[in-house]
Order: C-alpha cells, then structure tokens, then sequence
C-alpha cells in the first residue's frame, strides 16, 4: 500500500469542508493542518490542526495544500505553498489571467512540483467515459454544444463572489466549467468567442451567456448565473447521435447517449464523493502513477477563454 498523504487545507468555507469531509474516503488522505484567516474563531467542523495560513503550508508533516480561498489570493498561495516544498491542488480558476497561471505552473515545474486546478467534476468516471465516447467519435463530427451552470441562492454582500478584486463573479465562479468542458471536447479553445454579460458590481457579473466558435461550423452555448434559477446541464450534438448530462458539474454519475436505435442512458456511480475522487486522482498524479486529470494546457486553455468572455461584449 502507498504511503499516505497529508494534507493541509487552506480556506474555511463550503468547499474546503466538503473536500475535510471526504478525506477519510480516499486511499490514503489524511488531514494534517488547517490554514484559516482568523484561528481563533475557526468554524466548529475544523477537526484538524488550525493555524495561519503560513504556518499551514510550511507544516514539516504536510506533502500537498488544498487551496480553498478566494479567487484572488490563489496565486499568492499556491506559489508560497509550492515554495514551501509542497504540491499543491487549487480550486478553479487557477488565476484570472493567463500570465499568472503561466507563472504558477512554472514555479512548479522549477521545484518538481505537482500544481493542478480542481475541477473535481473531471474525475468522475461517467464524464472520463463520455469524454472519451465524444473524443473517438460515437456521436459523429461534432455540431453544437450546450452547457449551463447557475444556483440561485442569496450571496451575503460581503461574499468574495461580489467582489472584483478577490475575481468574483458568475463568469469565474460557475461559468468556467462549461467552459472547461466544451475546450476538453474539442480540445482546443474558441477561435471566436460573443459574449453578453449581466453586471451587478463594476467588474462583476451576477448572469450571462456566451457563444464560442470553434470553427468548422461548431458552436457552444453556455449560460451561468448565481442567485438565478438553478441550470446545471450539458449536451454535445454529432452529425451521429448526441451526450447529454443533467448535471455533470455535481451529479455526474449518468448521462444518455442518443443514437440511430434510440436513447441509452448509462450509470457509472463513482465509489466516493467528488472530492474523494479528485484527491485519490492528485496522489496518483503526485507519485507519477498517472497524469493529471486537468492539464497545463487545459488550465492555460480555460483562462485565455473565460479573459475573452468577461472582456468584451463581442470579441471579433
């Protein structure tokens, strides 16, 4: 059996304590320290360790940092935790511009290290097989894509998703994984890219849509949103068929297939949670047993394309 991994987290929100959740699911996670902002009034579920964010990524027992912060403070982190020694998986996006993501990725390639964005939803074995179904060409040549992602929920005012500085909005917070889909299908990124934008706050969308040409006469649709009515679907149309999942970004486990002979639908329930899976995926990844599930390129791909969409209204 493979040595375990020990974790630290850095963030104290929703998601770091889903992924402190599902550690004890992995094959070998263990968490070791939690990096909070304010340690002393850490929220009750930290049953780890619970330091400054410092302290966290330069724990002498910790091997990789799960950076659960806000947009903006991304970068800042995952450079000191990879210079502390560690390997690090950060929440998406990576960044919100191309040059920083560049420089984080090579910061890590310089000091050996593994940095990979976490869009848990890849490590589902239902979109791996879809995925791989689109990319050897079951459904024919494809024509369109459609993909949404909105929740309607009301945002406390002073949540990082409402503020520009920390890279909040829609687009970054839940657009971005339609997005990452549709470039993981053509692989390749938009040649064109149209995009209308709701802002609530200068530099901040609350909703919007967006058309990405691919060429070759392929489009995608993708529409986001946060405090909207809740859309989490994605469909890829071929001359042959088409993929469709309900929602692949939280409840990938099925999908239908749609062909000449009628409607499949096929289940691949995963063994673990999403966030489970995604770290059992960056320890394989940490000791060379199999690639990243997110690429560099694929990273590099999703921020060149969603800068395209929050910068213009029509990108020619």
């Amino acid at each position: 059996m493979s040595s375990p991994i020990h974790w630290a987290i850095l963030g104290t929100g929703r998601i770091a304590r889903t992924f402190a959740s599902q550690l004890p699911s992995t094959t070998g996670g263990k968490l070791i320290a939690i990096g909070s902002r304010t340690p002393a009034s850490a929220p009750p579920w930290c049953d780890a360790a619970i330091m400054s964010y410092a302290a966290a990524v330069q724990h002498p027992d910790v091997h990789a940092v799960y950076i659960a912060l806000p947009n903006g403070l991304h970068k800042e982190w995952t450079v000191r935790a990879i210079h502390a020694g560690k390997h690090v998986l950060c929440e998406k996006p990576l960044s919100c511009s191309e040059a920083d993501v560049t420089e984080m990725f090579d910061h890590a390639r310089t000091r050996s290290r593994l940095l990979a964005e976490a869009f848990m939803y890849r490590c589902q074995p239902a979109v791996q097989h879809a995925l791989h179904m689109i990319q050897e060409g079951v459904i024919g040549e494809i024509r369109t894509m459609r993909g949404a992602f909105s929740f309607e929920q009301e945002l406390h005012p002073h949540d990082p998703r409402w503020d520009a500085g920390m890279g909040g909005g829609a687009l970054w917070d839940v657009g971005c994984y339609p997005v990452q889909f549709m470039n993981a299908v053509m692989d390749a990124e938009p040649s064109r890219v149209t995009a209308v934008l709701h802002d609530r706050r200068p530099g901040v969308d609350g909703s919007g849509a967006a058309l990405l040409d691919y060429g070759s006469g392929v489009a995608g649709i993708i529409t986001f949103g946060m405090e909207i009515g809740g859309d989490r679907s994605f469909v890829v149309c071929g001359t042959r068929g088409k993929i469709k999942f309900e929602d692949p970004w939280l409840n990938g486990s099925e999908f239908t297939w749609t062909h000449d002979r009628g409607t499949e639908t096929i289940r691949m329930p995963a063994e673990a949670g999403l966030y489970a899976l995604e770290a059992d995926a960056f320890a394989l990844a940490m000791r060379g047993e199999k690639l990243p599930w997110i690429s560099e390129e694929e990273s590099l791909r999703s921020v060149r394309t969603l800068s395209r969409i929050r910068g213009a209204v029509v990108d020619e």
